[in-house]
């Protein structure tokens, strides 16, 4: 079985890293022999730059800066592509894990430090830069970066207004001619994990300005400076209008990214899970787990959790949500995830949740794996087919406790039906595989026709069928532990015979396990492919009608085709074929001819 642990960080507790790591220790506690794939995520907030730097292998460089109350904080960069780019996260210099909950102010708080990093970043000679712009503390507009960049906002009477949201209701002229000019070199991609638009009820201050200390008055506040800000964009000729998604990301800071730095903004989880390489590691998957401290209805709206299960279930693999905590509308869960849940064991605070959060997330790996395999089980207990006998359809169900008593002959019988059990799901792995195999060389097909819906089809059949052969191995190798250690404890052996292998056993114990599955009708999907199975087959063999043709004239087979003319050959017998009505026409010396169906190979 191959999983892919593909999370973002549990916000002020574990990176996502971290995460990973406790995912994997949970996997292997229930199953060592599980392959995992541990891809640490962001969605644009926190960690993005991190996340990365280590996918590309790049290196970290610290710059200090002011934070967003003022305070020198020390951010971090990283250089990859040979240092041509540099990826970095607004949180780092303007994040809210900056500030004690208590100090939060979105009024005053500033994106002043992002604007130094930024500053720092292009010192470096590189003109890419990829920024992350979750997770700040901010309600500026991005004005704060703007101004430490070389950007100005004046009042009424031409002076330059402070930093901070407070302050941009004084604002009337914008003046980007001092702007650093290396900007215009530059090419910048914003990872965005909002689509909120710059002002109104989904906007920045309303929806985000609550989580960073505004109360109802201060929204409203916040919003207005927000808008007099975006009408001195517009009067600088910067900006047509203000709704873009994604413009009220960061406390607006989306908006002055795009319209004075010419961003473009793109969806935070799918530029990290492209560097990442999730698109390559997820194929083939048995499973994709992600997680989040926090799962609620901001989650579907491009979260880095929503977007990493959307993308695996379309590659036909499961996704699985492990979360600090859910709320909101809890079965709309499933229509994102396959299988979600909450990781709190019983903790009734969230200091008691952060502080076990390990601990529970370790717990819930390995629970889920445990579900995996009693779900495998009670599916092949339910669904067992063949003249497997009452030993087998119970064998799910006793232990081997169950041979005490037993005579030697009852107990054999009953170890019959778990060794029954185990070829049966052999072979049915078998033909899953087969299975597998056709609708992948159906997907190939159906891409060389340029079908690609029928190809995302057929990949999902593929999918399906892996995903049905890995669950039954999971069934059968646990079958196979249990009958081994049965036939160690068969009663009346000897020693040495207690040692012997299951599958001698079957030497001594004779079990018809054969398959006997039914055809089935046929589905529109196979009849699509049956169709376009035979325009290939039939393509091929004109193709190579053509091919042996020209090779018995020494010409085209078309010239051949052309050329059928008994006088040519002074009256012989002569075989012609054409090409077009893919018939074979002989003609005879005497001047009659035969016309008949083209079939079979020459």
């Amino acid at each position: 079985m191959k999983i892919v642990i593909a999370p973002d960080s549990f916000k002020g507790n574990l990176s996502a890293g971290e995460v990973c790591a406790a995912i994997e220790e949970g996997i292997h506690r229930a199953n060592p022999a599980v392959e995992t794939i541990k891809l640490p995520l962001a969605d644009g907030g926190e960690g993005t730059a991190r996340a990365l730097t280590l996918a590309a292998g790049g290196r970290f460089v610290e710059v200090p800066v002011t934070g967003p109350l003022g305070d020198p904080v020390t951010a971090v960069f990283g250089l990859i592509h040979d240092g041509k780019t540099v990826v970095l996260d607004l949180a780092s210099a303007s994040g809210i894990e900056l500030i004690p909950r208590s100090a939060l102010n979105p009024m005053k708080a500033s994106t002043w430090g992002t604007g130094e990093l930024i500053a720092a970043a292009l010192n470096t000679g590189a003109r890419e830069l990829i920024i992350g712009i979750g997770g700040s503390a901010t309600n500026d507009g991005g004005m704060g970066m703007l101004a430490a960049l070389g950007f100005r906002l004046l009042d009424g009477e031409g002076r330059l207004t402070a930093p901070g949201a407070e302050n941009l209701m004084r604002g009337m002229k914008f003046d980007a001619s001092a702007a650093d000019p290396r900007l215009k070199k530059t090419a910048i991609t914003v990872a965005c994990d909002v689509t909120n638009p710059l002002l109104g009820p989904q906007g920045a201050s309303a929806v985000f300005g609550p989580q960073k200390g505004a109360d109802e008055e201060m929204v409203k506040a916040l919003d207005q400076g927000l808008m007099r800000l975006g009408q001195c964009w517009i009067n600088a000729g910067l900006a047509d209008d203000l709704e873009h998604p994604g413009d009220g990301a960061a406390g607006g800071t989306g908006a002055a990214l795009r319209i004075c730095l010419g961003a473009r903004i793109e969806s935070g989880a799918m530029l990290v899970m492209k560097h990442a390489g999730f698109f390559e590691k997820i194929r083939g998957a048995d499973l994709m787990i992600t997680g989040e401290g926090m799962t609620d209805s901001q989650t579907a709206a491009g979260k880095l959790c929503s977007v990493a299960a959307r993308e695996s279930r379309r590659a036909g693999v499961p996704a699985a949500l492990l979360s600090g905590g859910l709320e909101g509308d809890l079965s709309a869960l499933f229509e994102i995830f396959d299988y979600a849940v909450s990781i709190s064991a019983g903790e009734t605070s969230l200091e008691g949740m952060i502080a076990q959060s390990r601990r529970d997330l370790v717990f819930a790996a390995e629970n889920l794996i445990r579900a995996l395999r009693l779900g495998a089980k009670t599916w092949n207990v339910l669904n067992r087919e063949g003249p497997t006998g009452s030993a087998a359809s119970s064998s799910g169900k006793k232990t081997l406790d169950d041979l005490r008593g037993m005579t030697l002959s009852a107990a054999k019988e009953y170890i019959a039906g778990f060794i029954s059990t185990i070829k049966l799901n052999e072979k049915k792995i078998a033909g899953l595989e087969e299975e597998a195999d056709r609708w992948q060389r159906r997907v190939e097909l159906a891409q060389s026709r340029g079908e690609t819906a029928l190809a995302w089809e057929a990949e999902r059949k593929v999918r399906e069928a892996e995903n049905r052969a890995s669950l039954i191995r999971v069934e059968a190798a646990d079958l196979r532990e249990q009958a081994g250690d049965m036939v160690r404890r068969l009663p009346g052996l000897s020693a040495g015979e207690r040692r012997v292998d299951p599958d001698l056993l079957l030497q001594e114990i004779i079990i018809s396990a054969g398959l006997n599955p039914g055809d089935g009708e046929t589905s529109g999907l196979e009849r699509q492919f049956a169709a376009l199975e035979k325009e290939a087959a039939a393509g091929q063999a004109l193709a190579s009608l053509k091919e042996k043709l020209a090779r018995g004239s020494g010409g085209s087979a078309e010239v051949q085709a052309a050329s059928c003319d008994p006088a040519a050959d002074g009256g012989a017998v002569s075989d012609c074929y054409d090409i077009n009505w893919r018939k074979r026409l002989v003609h005879w010396s005497d001047g009659a001819s035969e016309v008949s169906p083209l079939r079979g190979s020459l």
